[in-house]
């Protein structure tokens, strides 16, 4: 393709193509990361409020869904990050991952253990990865605290 500038072309360049559950205030800070990274595409996202879903519609020209079924269920992407409530992120994780996408949940990946198993159950049976959203872990409060553990 000739013209670098068309929509088309910066598409067929990036590497994944990221759908998003939920788009409150865990998503406010991570969808302009993935915008800004040349290795993913900002496709599609799914929320009950439709003026959020206007809102990223507008910014990002992405597909919208009014069900996080509908998103993960579509063949416009292949990751999908999932901002949720925290009681919503073992449903959403497992309807990702049996709708075949790549999963990043945010933290905590779920409230208890049963529900962490069987999403990495279903990771391994679907052969997709499963990554939990941990945007923290370098900050140097956090880094202090692992010092002090670990001295």
């Amino acid at each position: 393709m000739q013209q670098t500038d068309s929509l088309e072309y910066k598409i067929e360049q990036r590497l994944a193509r990221v759908g998003i559950i939920g788009l409150g205030g865990g998503a406010s800070a991570m969808i302009p990361k993935f915008a800004a990274n040349a290795n993913y595409h900002v496709a599609a996202a799914a929320d009950i409020d439709q003026g959020q879903l206007d809102a990223f519609s507008s910014r990002y020209e992405g597909k919208t869904f009014l069900s996080a079924e509908e998103l993960c269920n579509s063949s416009v992407v292949d990751i999908i990050y999932i901002a949720t409530p925290n009681q919503f992120h073992t449903e959403h994780v497992l309807m990702a991952l049996d709708g075949g996408k790549h999963v990043l949940v945010e933290k905590p990946m779920t409230l208890n253990l049963a529900d962490a198993d069987a999403m990495i159950d279903a990771a391994e049976r679907n052969d997709r990865r499963l990554g939990v959203n941990v945007k923290h872990s370098f900050a140097p409060r956090v880094r202090k605290v692992r010092d002090m553990v670990t001295s």
